[in-house]
């Protein structure tokens, strides 16, 4: 177990929040000519447990040179950045708001702090609203008018193509650096221009209908099995999961991790269901019966915490699961989970790749974004998508590093970005590398912590010292399969009680 330096690892599920955003495009505060005079900081790296952290270097007198133009989103006076979310659906309302909230605080920070390399952040706002067509159109605005996309979260990707070679201000194929909060779709996280916050389960490039290699951080799955399931009559984990089944992405996404679970952990799978964001509370009954039958001492979902809540609450509706083990990843981790009634959350455990909100004063980088945000529970895309300028922060110091306050391209940014062989948010997230994913392989956090809902409040109940996270190799896990297949083989949402 160590100390975490800057991170990113979140896992893929969707989770439904309230509140909608218009597309907008969104600046801070008119650069002035005494605005623009501000020092800007390189970048320098120290190493402590295997990881890389970033701190102030040398200083920049934006006073001594004459800022130009360097490339497309970027001007003497600003660099612009497109944050694309899933806002506005009905499917999921205000599903990604965080998203918008994260970018906008983390640009406001940059902004009262001097700016980013002499100049100052603006961002423009693309509402991709769970749409193929909104979400193409959000990767063709940025490539016309921004230099990178930052904090972004947008579900349905059919169509990479313009992000992967939209022409340059030279007008090369260069295509526009995305640096996601998270990129759900094998073919958007692949893009050799995309690097998010959650990581890449697969290796790449993607391999639809054919055997891939897919990787899971099993650390929470694994301290169940060993540390709760044998205090169960049946000795042993076994129960039923709820897969999100909505978007394909979602529904291969969350099959390989079931199965490294099932198969190399030996937790026991009594069924799978591919749930809807659109199902009700009894259609939760279909999970009950499978559990009753195969008299089940574990549920997990790995979509909502609307979903767990309207599960949790059938169950005890109809009663008989007292002793059930309930286990959520960290969509769960909401206001609107914490403030439910403690009869449906109470003693459900949920893990992230993060320090906690609860633990601020163990992290400076933590306390910022609370601070800047606004908020001392925010929607926990936010945490990504801040991470995620972070991240774009670091690229651009190394850019200016190398070429100086004139030397930034897309390209550049591209070439910065794959060298990243350790990022942390400045030992508030679990550790996740760029470069690992640059050379095709899985690029997932070996952290988490566990937290369990006790009497309406996250509590800490592995890694016990508060500020750390488990970073043990042991959690990092393999497996090829055709995930496909094992999906195609599993119920599907329309086989399914309506869904």
């Amino acid at each position: 177990m160590k100390k975490i330096l800057i991170i990113l690892g979140m896992a893929s599920a969707l989770a439904v929040f309230a509140a909608a955003c218009n597309h907008s495009e969104t600046s801070t505060a008119p650069v002035t000519a005494a605005e623009t005079t501000t020092t800007a900081a390189e970048t320098t790296t120290t190493t402590t447990g295997g990881t890389t952290a970033t701190t102030a270097g040398s200083q920049i007198d934006c006073n001594s040179v004459d800022l130009e133009s360097t490339e497309i989103g970027i001007s003497s006076t600003k660099i612009k950045v497109l944050v694309s979310a899933d806002v506005g659906s009905p499917l999921a309302p205000g599903l990604f708001q965080g998203n918008f909230d994260g970018t906008n605080a983390w640009a406001d920070y940059i902004n009262d702090n001097g700016g980013l390399e002499c100049r100052k952040i603006y961002f423009i706002e693309n509402d991709s609203k769970l749409n193929p067509q909104e979400t193409t159109n959000g990767f063709l605005r940025a490539c016309e008018d921004a230099l990178a996309m930052v904090g972004s979260s947008s579900l349905f990707v059919p169509d990479i193509e313009p992000l992967n070679t939209c022409k340059d201000k030279e007008g090369d194929p260069t295509g526009i650096p995305d640096f996601a909060e998270r990129a759900n779709e094998q073919r958007h996280g692949c893009s050799v221009n995309v690097f998010h916050m959650s990581g890449n389960i697969n290796a790449c490039p993607p391999k639809p209908g054919k055997a891939q290699l897919y990787a899971a951080n099993i650390g929470m799955m694994q301290w169940l099995h060993k540390n709760i399931a044998p205090q169960t009559d049946d000795k042993a984990l076994h129960g039923v999961w709820a897969i999100p089944g909505d978007l394909p992405g979602t529904r291969i996404s969350g099959i390989p991790s079931l199965r490294i679970y099932h198969r190399q952990i030996g937790i026991k799978n009594d069924g799978e269901f591919f749930v809807s964001g659109r199902w009700t509370q009894a259609q939760y009954g279909a999970l009950l019966s499978e559990m009753k039958s195969k008299k089940s001492n574990f549920g997990r979902t790995g979509s909502s915490d609307n979903s767990l809540l309207k599960w949790r609450s059938e169950a005890n509706s109809q009663g008989g699961f007292e002793d059930v083990i309930w286990a959520c990843p960290l969509s769960c981790y909401t206001k609107n989970f914490k403030e439910t009634d403690t009869k449906i959350t109470e003693g459900t455990y949920l893990w992230m790749s993060l320090l906690p909100y609860e633990e601020r004063d163990t992290n400076t980088e933590l306390d910022l974004f609370l601070t800047s945000v606004g908020d001392d529970f925010p929607p926990i895309w936010a945490a990504g998508a801040w991470a995620a300028g972070r991240l774009f922060e670091q690229v651009i110091n190394a850019v200016v590093d190398e070429y100086g306050v004139n030397g930034i391209t897309r390209a550049r940014i591209l070439a910065e970005a794959k060298k990243v062989q350790s990022f942390n948010a400045n030992d508030w997230w679990g550790a996740i590398s760029f470069e690992k994913k640059a050379n095709s392989q899985p690029n997932i956090s070996e952290c988490f912590v566990i937290l369990q809902v006790k009497s309406g409040e996250f509590v800490r109940v592995h890694p016990e010292e508060r500020g750390t996270l488990d970073c043990s190799p042991s959690n990092y896990r393999e497996i090829t399969i055709v995930a496909e297949d094992e999906v195609e083989n599993g119920p599907s949402p329309e086989d399914m009680y309506g869904g």
